[in-house]
């Protein structure tokens, strides 16, 4: 009996051991590392050394804790009973959730605001940097902080969040709005971001909303810009290199009504399905009605792309004759849409392009306008590199 028992014992643990390695056959281990956004533990190497150093126990330990069976649903399981039944947010250092269930990303409210506001001067002399070279190489520059989600409704966060958010970014904004006057290369857009926002509530008091209009300038469980944002900072870029090209009314006839859709910061983050409403934009009826070609080119290091927008000869408006490029972040893939139709040429390179510098700076080169965009919150990282473009352009001359 005790034979049995104890061989019993042990098919169970060998069960335990192996029932992992069927799941990575069977439903793949890309699915769930990226569930928790890192590489899961892998089987630690057996040798002498780590043995005695007891390092691969708690390899051991933490392999199988990572590869368990049915880990990834038990996980998304207790992540839908913290938000659900608790109200807590289950990842607590990305998602912050606020109130009427906004969620906001926990790094832009938290760690940006303490970090980045003391480096603002950096952003100043980089801009006033940027203004010098504009006068000596001809080419227009701007530089664009694009607004945060608490930037323009810090009235969604907690207080605690709220009080901490203001009272860091507040001297960030202030300081910035004091030197724009003075350096010409800076586009600020959280005070034409508030505007908007005010004539979108005041709609929505007066009646005059629909059920297909937005409420807000960003969804409540989204982090980036939704296409109702990319048209004002669109329309503000517009309006600094050539006010009186702005359509107004170009762009609603491609979007849908809204359609519900799994809200980015619940999906990705938070690996909980939150649907919320959306505009779907008819991107081949866009292009063909708009006359614009697009063509991607791979970069070589990188695992990103360079986008060239040309336009033959747009029904609609008389694009200006100079070549756009814009260097961007995800808070600017909406706008590389609007914005294209308004220029003979415009190439797109994301900031992780950068890796590739000949190419990077080989189109930067030949740009009319060039456009250097990063969200607010992520500026801290962009010092370096906007230095270097900026030192470049001088030899240039």
């Amino acid at each position: 009996m005790k034979r049995n028992r104890a061989i019993l014992y042990s098919l169970i643990f060998l069960t335990f051991i192996l029932l992992p390695q069927f799941g990575i056959i069977f439903k793949g281990e890309d699915e769930r590392e990226k569930f928790q956004n890192r590489a899961l533990q892998q089987l630690p190497e057996i040798n002498i050394e780590s043995l005695l150093s007891a390092s691969y126990g708690k390899g051991l330990n933490e392999y199988i804790w990572d590869h368990l069976p049915l880990r990834t649903n038990f996980l998304q399981a207790d992540h839908w009973i913290d938000y659900h039944i608790f109200n807590d947010s289950p990842v607590l250092d990305k998602v912050i959730i606020g109130r009427n269930d906004w969620l906001f990303f926990y790094p832009a409210v938290m760690e940006w605001p303490q970090r980045n506001s003391q480096q603002v001067e950096k952003i100043i002399a980089l801009a006033q940097k940027a203004t010098a070279v504009q006068k000596k190489t001809g080419k227009e520059i701007i530089i664009i902080p694009s607004p945060s989600k608490a930037s323009i409704y810090p009235e969604f966060l907690p207080d605690y969040h709220q009080n901490a958010y203001r009272q860091n970014v507040a001297p960030f904004h202030d300081r910035l709005d004091m030197a724009a006057p003075d350096t010409k290369s800076l586009l600020l857009l959280w005070k034409p971001f508030h505007n908007e926002k005010e004539r979108l509530l005041k709609n929505q008091q007066n009646g005059t909303s629909t059920p297909d209009r937005t409420r807000y300038l960003f969804r409540p469980r989204d982090r980036h810009f939704s296409w109702e944002t990319s048209l004002v900072q669109t329309k503000k870029i517009i309006d600094r290199i050539s006010p009186e090209l702005w359509k107004e009314n170009l762009f609603g006839r491609y979007f849908t009504v809204y359609q519900s859709q799994r809200s980015e910061m619940g999906e990705r983050f938070m690996k909980i399905s939150l649907p919320e409403p959306y505009l779907t934009f008819l991107e081949d009826t866009y292009m063909e009605e708009l006359s614009i070609t697009r063509i991607v080119y791979p970069v070589a290091m990188t695992n990103r792309f360079q986008e060239t927008f040309s336009v033959d000869k747009n029904p609609f408006i008389e694009p200006l004759a100079k070549k756009v490029v814009v260097i961007h972040d995800s808070f600017f893939d909406q706008s590389r849409f609007l914005l294209a139709p308004y220029f003979k040429e415009s190439i797109f390179m994301h900031w992780l392009v950068f890796k590739n510098f000949p190419v990077f700076m080989n189109a930067i080169r030949k740009a009319d306008i060039l456009i250097l965009q990063s969200v607010e919150d992520r500026w801290q990282v962009r010092y370096e590199r906007l230095e270097r473009i900026l030192t470049e352009l001088e030899k240039t001359v």
